[in-house]
């Protein structure tokens, strides 16, 4: 169900900022391990990019604050999670104080501390930072942009994994509502979009509409007709 864990890779592509070939080369190597699994090794390329952005630029730039981020990536990929919260809150901090427009940034550092508590099942950590994602992009590029329908589906998805569905169900419609009219049917996101409410509509009990947004795809594990709701408000400590 949790999809947008691995939906938020692109956050480790480099921003148009300039930087030293040095620096360029560590992080295209280091995403690079990562991209193929090798997470651990990705480390040594991440942290002495990172050595480099503060060297040059200090503690404060936003070179750093990506070196930090993309850091921060690996440690949370192998399960270090206090490692990764530490360097996602550094990096947050930077792009905070960061003068002029940096939403982008920002939101990706919202949603990076977001997913992080998601994981872990800490929801109630989790959800003032996807919330905070979603005005940023609303603000920044409007209430029916694609931006905003990514953190409208993170929010949604995050209900869904407490299997609070009444809260998850208009979130995810609104998300499904921006895709549809934007993308094609057979786009990742609009698949993400319809599975996600075919699941929503059965555990709510709502199996007609469960069956229209599944239109025909092949759910894994999901069987519409004895899906029921959840006795249960959420998952406790279950860990995903």
């Amino acid at each position: 169900m949790k999809t947008y864990l691995l939906a938020l890779a692109g956050l480790l592509a480099t921003a148009v900022l300039a930087q030293s070939p040095e620096w360029q080369k560590l992080t295209d190597d280091a995403i690079a391990l990562h991209r193929q699994g090798q997470s651990e090794k990705a480390l040594v390329p991440a942290q002495q990019a990172l050595d480099i952005a503060v060297k040059e630029r200090g503690e404060n730039h936003p070179l750093t604050a990506m070196s930090l981020n993309n850091l921060a990536v690996m440690d949370r990929t192998l399960g270090k999670y206090a490692e990764a919260e530490a360097l996602y809150l550094r990096a947050l901090a930077i792009r905070e104080k960061a003068p002029g427009p940096r939403n982008a940034d920002l939101a990706a550092s919202l949603d990076n501390l977001a997913v992080l508590y998601d994981a872990q099942s800490l929801f109630e950590r989790a959800e003032p930072y996807y919330r905070r994602a979603l005005e940023l992009r609303e603000k920044a590029y409007g209430a029916e942009s694609l931006e905003a329908a990514r953190s409208l589906n993170n929010l949604g998805e995050m209900y869904m994994a407490k299997r609070q569905y009444e809260k998850a169900e208009p979130l995810l419609k609104h998300a499904y509502a921006i895709r549809s009219a934007s993308v094609a049917k057979e786009d990742p996101q609009m698949k993400q979009s319809t599975r996600n409410l075919a699941i929503t509509y059965a555990a709510l009990g709502q199996i007609p509409l469960a069956e229209q947004y599944a239109d025909g795809q092949v759910i894994e594990g999901l069987n519409l007709k004895l899906l029921s709701a959840p006795q249960s408000p959420g998952r406790g400590s279950e860990k995903k």
